[in-house]
């Protein structure tokens, strides 16, 4: 026993981590090393807006980082023997703006992963007798007049009040949605309603 103790190697993240960070704030993550001689932690930033279109799904840490370039890597100094859990906090200047990143923290074999969020976008829905219309928001609650939302393989874009119209649909249905400004993009879903007349 003492032995699986000494050779065990641990690497997992605290549950006091932030499951979200705001837009403006310095993301920082606490992990728990055990037995690590040298970690290496890589920080690679998703391309939201490409990879919604491509999957129409939420990113989670089991995407496929196979070939791409990691913009960001760092190797940190071991743990202190090999029977000591230690709990280490990281920091990432490098995360700046929205955006979501992946974070790997690679050691004696062992690899975890963690995903960072920076800031959300969401929409505020209304009624016109042309469709749907949407106002794009930030976490803040601030109106986006510039934001963009993507729906069916269509590009829908705001006039100058910031409302985005979106026509009624064949057939009632609920599609993914994409809502978008810059270099950022959120996923969402819109229950799409049918045109139906009424003669009063």
């Amino acid at each position: 026993a003492m032995q699986e103790l000494k050779n065990s190697v641990t690497i997992h993240f605290s549950r006091e981590n932030p499951r979200s960070f705001a837009a403006q704030e310095s993301p920082k993550l606490r992990v728990f090393l055990k037995n690590v001689d040298r970690l290496l932690v890589r920080v690679y930033e998703i391309n939201t807006l490409g990879y919604y279109k491509d999957t129409g799904r939420e990113v989670d840490t089991s995407i496929n980082l196979d070939g791409l370039m990691s913009p960001s890597a760092r190797t940190e100094k071991g743990t202190q023997g090999p029977y000591v859990r230690e709990e280490r906090a990281f920091e990432f200047p490098e995360m700046k703006g929205r955006g979501i990143w992946i974070v790997e923290f690679i050691g004696s074999g062992i690899r975890s992963r963690a995903l960072v969020q920076k800031g959300r976008f969401r929409c505020v829905e209304g009624d016109s007798p042309a469709g749907q219309i949407l106002r794009v928001v930030d976490e803040s609650g601030a109106l986006l007049k510039s934001a963009r939302a993507h729906v069916g393989g269509r590009e829908y874009l705001p006039d100058e009040q910031g409302e985005i119209l979106i026509p009624f649909a064949p057939a009632a249905k609920s599609e993914p949605l994409i809502l978008h400004e810059g270099r950022f993009a959120s996923l969402t879903s819109i229950d799409r309603r049918q045109e139906s007349y009424r003669l009063d």
